[in-house]
């Protein structure tokens, strides 16, 4: 009983640093934002519409604090993340420079309904997210820090996973191979590397066999044996882990580089059924943002001295003129004021990406929405999720993409819920929180399917396999079972 008394009285004190935790936060961010904070430069309905952009993202949070179900891994939380940090940080940095110039044309009048169109994107995205999550008939069986995966997994799906690991990795190899690329094109952090310039010199890129190094990350999860005694296999797979953490990181490929390092740390926590300490959660988000402008320092080909002040102005140029704040702004300045909305000519690459150039030479160039968008504005950055939706529909077409955005990660987040030993589930979930950030940041509707086809594919391949042999050893099972009692 003082046992539970103790627990109780911790629990509640916690409970009551949360929201003194965030004042704090926010005072301290907002001392960090100061300097960039001239008044004279705002308009007050500029000012007011930031504060709603921020209380809208912090309602999903505040709610689940306040029914004590929160949740750090649920996606909901990530979108409201990426959220802030698109537009309301990057506002604030690019209204501190009066005028916000990009490739030499001002788009300080397209910031206002960029936010605007932000903060209905993410309320779409909370319509579908907590529709599924309603109808799911979420079966609360325990907080998420109660459940986890005590016994082996089938070794059998290990053993698929590997397998499928060696095969996509000799598939990358035939990549380099087709296109004549040398192995030394991988380092981009060399003086003569850097594959995504020996692209354009390539043969043929062969895109379709490039991607598939985006299945290593639930292949190398599901192969690892985290509830099994077999060291060799993990040894083998630690390094398996490092080689394709080695090679994202010469090539400078930050995002892949970022899902495996978020998806291994996810699926990490919540196979021992807990939840990282707030420390260590800012503590990783400001590494992963001070190595998000190193990589692209070190993969420059302007030879850019590696300095603190050096670093603090690329992050804020990823930020901001790299942002997604931009590339709405960009795609605003040109649909439908410089070019009417596409509508459903947004779909027909749907048809043609699919077909290998190799067997469709005149395959014609694909329109996507930057590309229409290049040929008004000096230079259009990746928007965000919903801006090629709303180049297609306008804000509708925004809107609703962000609701079926929601509904997916409301989906998958119930499906782990539902039953959050099945480690096709964690690894599901653990993936698809670490993609979020970067479907969120680079709109584009065949990358974003190619992108959760690759990686989402060796999941549901396995899956499938496993239910299988499920079934096979059953159906043995009753045979025998009936062959005895005959």
């Amino acid at each position: 009983m003082i046992v539970n008394r103790i627990g109780i009285k911790l629990t509640s004190s916690l409970w009551m640093t949360w929201p003194l935790f965030v004042v704090l936060l926010a005072s301290i961010s907002v001392a960090l934002l100061i300097p960039h904070l001239n008044t004279n430069d705002w308009s007050f309905v500029e000012a007011l519409s930031l504060v709603i952009i921020v209380i809208l993202a912090l309602i999903p949070a505040f709610h689940s604090w306040a029914n004590k179900t929160f949740d750090l891994f649920e996606p909901v939380h990530m979108v409201a993340f990426t959220t802030i940090i698109s537009f309301v940080l990057a506002p604030i940095l690019l209204i501190g420079r009066d005028q916000i110039i990009i490739g030499g044309m001002n788009f300080r009048d397209k910031l206002l309904e960029a936010i605007a169109l932000a903060g209905l994107a993410l309320l779409g995205f909370y319509l579908g997210y907590f529709l599924v999550r309603k109808r799911s008939h979420d079966a609360r069986s325990g907080s998420p820090s109660e459940q986890a995966i005590t016994s082996p997994v089938p070794n059998e799906i290990h053993k698929w996973a590997s397998l499928g690991l060696l095969f996509s990795f000799f598939i990358y190899l035939i990549w380099f191979e087709l296109t004549s690329l040398p192995l030394s094109a991988l380092n981009s952090l060399s003086e003569t590397g850097y594959y995504g310039l020996a692209f354009s010199q390539a043969k043929t890129n062969y895109v379709f066999l490039f991607q598939i190094r985006t299945t290593w990350i639930a292949l190398l999860l599901l192969a690892y044996p985290a509830r099994g005694r077999k060291r060799n296999q993990k040894l083998m797979i630690c390094l398996l882990w490092l080689a394709a953490a080695l090679i994202f990181a010469l090539s400078g490929s930050r995002g892949v580089l970022f899902e495996l390092l978020i998806a291994t740390a996810v699926y990490g926590y919540m196979i021992k059924g807990k939840r990282p300490k707030i420390v260590t959660t800012l503590s990783t988000g400001f590494i992963l943002l001070i190595a998000m402008g190193s990589i692209v320092m070190l993969r420059s080909r302007n030879q850019i001295p590696f300095t603190p002040n050096a670093l603090s102005r690329e992050v804020q140029r990823e930020i901001t003129d790299s942002g997604a704040a931009a590339g709405m702004m960009a795609l605003l300045a040109v649909f439908p004021d410089m070019n009417e909305f596409i509508h459903f000519q947004l779909f027909e690459e749907l048809l043609v990406a699919p077909i290998p150039r190799t067997l469709w030479p005149e395959k014609p160039r694909l329109r996507g929405v930057q590309n229409i968008a290049e040929q008004f504005v000096p230079r259009s950055h990746a928007p965000p999720f919903f801006g090629p939706y709303y180049a297609a529909f306008g804000y509708i077409g925004a809107i609703l993409s962000m609701a079926i955005l929601g509904a997916a990660s409301g989906w998958i987040y119930s499906l782990w819920k539902r039953n959050q030993t099945n480690i096709f589930r964690v690894v599901l979930l653990a993936l698809w929180f670490a993609l979020l950030w970067d479907l969120y940041h680079r709109g584009g509707l065949i990358w974003g399917l190619t992108k959760v086809s690759y990686a989402m594919g060796p999941i549901l391949i396995i899956a499938w396999l496993a239910k299988r042999h499920n079934r096979k050893n059953q159906t043995n099972s009753t045979y025998a079972t009936n062959g005895s009692t005959g």
